[in-house]
């Protein structure tokens, strides 16, 4: 064996001992997450809320793909009635699902190209990290799912059964969970033409699926129907969530991490510590960020501009396969581990303050001489991520079955005391009878005899 060809053999077991380490903490951080309440946060609460209340997958018109972690919440509630225990089942459910992606790149890529992992980790780490916490986001979730098929059309000729089935599975599930799916699905089809004329491995069958992935992305954009949806696709609206997201020390992090990505793909005459050097700094960056609940208080906002965030590293792999074969691997171990380790950390760090978050609500509502509060009236909420609507369902799903106290947001104390039905929300009542939530006396003890 040549020294050259050594080299790239001891090179690429230190990539697949990285990438064993990469999904490691990706690992630990998600159990972190979940067992801190970290998919609570924004929608989250509302989601469990009613998840558990009605029996039933909660969907948000047809965005039923992620029904089954829904059934496993509805599993648990067969065992038990303990929230905290619920709270865990629903909190695991959605922060082990990007770690089921990473682990399903790694398995697309360790036999043929396993230095390509690196850009899924870079893309679901720290290019995901702004809006991380916002798990149950549909758009987010597509995003995370949309990674095991870009790897795959990059190392597998898509003529061929198992690659083609694949492709059409992913497509369905992404093509029922949000609009997202349609530049998704049309990026897939780019990169099998791309390969398909780079590589000359061409076939009626390349063309026949990747214009059926353009077909249908149309068609998930022909069922963009509601005010709500139409909205959040203008230019307007990702430019100001960009702000609202990105603006301080997550945009610095994001920053640095794209053009460390950058340069390891075109920066081969560069000194070999810049792309580390600038990793590092997106690590600690996001690090500052993540410690200060008032910088990451709109995060959910991430979804709009989250797509244009992780592209690039998709274009990014795309280049390495087809035109810079060889140029990095000899970076690539310690880099995967340095990237994969702060954005583990952030994540954490993020969950955590997080975590005190909810517990100083409880405390409050716990605290408070009335039942009933108007989420106006607590005055530190302000400027956190608990200043949303969704805070009047996290006020019940962080008691027990039979709640006491109430904390509104779009609904007054004294018409919610007096009258049989309870907005929790700005587009639904519920009626204090029925469900599996008791709620016919929440609050009744500041009604006037």
């Amino acid at each position: 064996m040549s020294d050259r060809a050594l080299m790239k053999d001891e090179e690429e077991k230190a990539v697949r001992r990285s990438s064993w380490a990469a999904l490691g903490l990706a690992a630990l951080s998600a159990i972190v997450s979940g067992l801190c309440g970290g998919p609570l946060a924004w929608d989250g609460a509302y989601y469990l809320f009613k998840i558990l209340d009605e029996g039933r997958p909660f969907a948000v018109g047809y965005r039923s793909t992620t029904a089954p972690l829904h059934w496993a919440v509805l599993a648990a509630r067969r065992l038990t009635q303990d929230l905290a225990a619920l709270r865990v089942v629903f909190g695991l459910a959605y922060a082990l699902l990007p770690l089921l992606c990473l682990a399903l790149c790694w398995l697309v890529v360790r036999r043929r190209k396993p230095q390509l992992f690196l850009w899924a980790v870079l893309a679901i780490g720290p290019g995901m990290l702004a809006g991380r916490l916002a798990y149950p986001s549909e758009a987010l979730t597509a995003l995370d799912w949309c990674w095991p098929i870009v790897l795959l059309v990059l190392v597998r000729r898509v003529d061929r059964i198992v690659p083609a089935v694949l492709v059409a599975i992913f497509a369905a599930l992404i093509f029922n969970l949000h609009p997202m799916a349609a530049p998704l699905m049309v990026m897939w089809a780019g990169l099998i033409g791309l390969r398909a004329w780079r590589t000359r491995e061409r076939s009626v069958w390349t063309w026949v699926l990747g214009a059926g992935l353009v077909v249908a992305a149309g068609a998930r954009m022909a069922l963009v129907s509601t005010a709500y949806e139409k909205g959040a696709l203008t230019l307007g609206t990702v430019k100001h969530f960009t702000r609202l997201s990105l603006w301080g020390w997550a945009g610095v992090g994001l920053g640095c991490t794209l053009l460390a990505g950058l340069l390891l793909v075109v920066g081969r005459k560069l000194p070999r510590w810049l792309p580390h050097a600038l990793a590092l700094a997106g690590a600690i960056a996001f690090l500052l960020w993540a410690s200060d609940p008032t910088r990451w208080a709109q995060a959910l906002a991430f979804r709009a501009p989250a797509l244009f965030c992780v592209a690039p590293f998709a274009i990014f792999a795309a280049y390495e396969t087809l035109w810079g074969e060889g140029r990095t691997g000899w970076r690539r171990g310690g880099f995967l581990i340095l990237v994969a380790a702060g954005a583990a950390l952030a994540l954490s760090v993020q969950t955590l303050a997080w975590k005190r978050l909810t517990v100083r609500f409880s405390e409050t509502i716990e605290a408070s001489p009335s039942l009933c509060m108007d989420a106006s009236e607590i005055g530190w909420l302000r400027g956190l991520p608990l200043d949303h609507w969704s805070s009047a369902a996290l006020s019940v799903v962080l008691q027990e079955r039979k709640p006491r106290r109430l904390v509104l947001t779009v609904q007054k104390c004294s018409e919610a005391v007096a009258g049989e039905q309870l907005r929790l929300v700005d587009w639904e009542l519920r009626s204090r009878q029925g469900g599996w939530f008791d709620l016919r006396e929440v609050g009744r003890a500041d009604k006037a005899p």
